[in-house]
């Protein structure tokens, strides 16, 4: 064995409870699909941190790198060769499918995720529900910057036709306008009005269970989600008493059962 050893750190915003269920998504995905690449496949949990060691071979069969991935924050890749003449590109193409996977699992997680927002005090505006989608009109119109182009193309064609030469100073003016007060058109354009005496945007993510993402997804219907969300807002919110990011956890759960 060579003396030789590659330490990487790999950062992630999967939460701590979740590292396990990455290390056997990475197991399942990733080592147990390439029997032939992969051989000596451990896992195992050291004073309460899981890992994944293996042992990768080359295309001759032999065994040429020992890999340990342990399931911290950040996560702890370390790759060993086990013969000097294994090219670091070797190293560095285990690295980088390591964090393909972890990608693919942040994703995963993503996907499980439910997200909750109020606003400290005053009246608590909840997200839109809306009965019908936007067409993809509306959403290229009032979703990006393209319907802000069209109108200063608009305003221009006019400003040249009847003031000639003085056109461009004076879109420059309007554009200068636009500039200086662009944070108050986005305020005003904005769900939710931030005021002086209340500044403050409360955010919850509450993480489902990975093994109920696709049973949850299928008995909720995005209507019951919206549906959900309303009333959580209404039985927690709205009554602005105790801890609330506790009594939206516990209420989420009762209306979910």
């Amino acid at each position: 064995m060579v003396d030789k050893t590659f330490s990487y750190s790999i950062e992630t915003d999967i939460p701590s409870d979740y590292l396990r269920n990455l290390l056997d998504f990475i197991y399942q995905k990733y080592v147990r699909l390439e029997k032939k690449r992969f051989v000596n496949i451990s896992k195992k949990v050291v004073g309460g941190v899981p890992s994944l060691t293996f042992t990768a071979l080359d295309s001759a069969g032999k065994q040429n790198l020992d890999i340990e991935i342990r399931g911290t924050k950040p996560i702890k890749l370390k790759i060993v060769p086990l013969d000097e003449t294994v090219p670091e590109e070797r190293v560095k193409e285990i690295e980088q499918d390591v964090i393909v996977f972890v990608e693919l699992f942040e994703e995963k997680v993503r996907k499980s995720t439910l997200y909750f927002a109020w606003r400290e005090g005053g009246e608590v505006v909840p997200e839109q529900l809306r009965a019908k989608e936007k067409s993809s009109i509306n959403r290229l119109f009032l979703e990006t910057q393209i319907l802000l182009f069209v109108i200063f193309i608009s305003l221009g064609m006019f400003l040249f036709l009847f003031l000639g030469w003085l056109a461009p100073i004076v879109l420059l003016a309007i554009q200068l306008i636009f500039v200086l007060y662009s944070n108050k058109f986005i305020a005003r354009m904005g769900d939710w009005r931030i005021t002086e005496s209340n500044p403050i945007i409360h955010l919850l993510e509450y993480y489902l269970p990975l093994e109920e993402h696709d049973a949850f997804r299928k008995r909720y219907s995005r209507d019951k989600l919206l549906g959900m969300k309303k009333e959580i807002y209404d039985q927690t919110i709205l009554k602005k008493k105790g801890n609330r990011l506790r009594n939206c956890r516990e209420n989420f759960q009762k209306i979910r059962i």
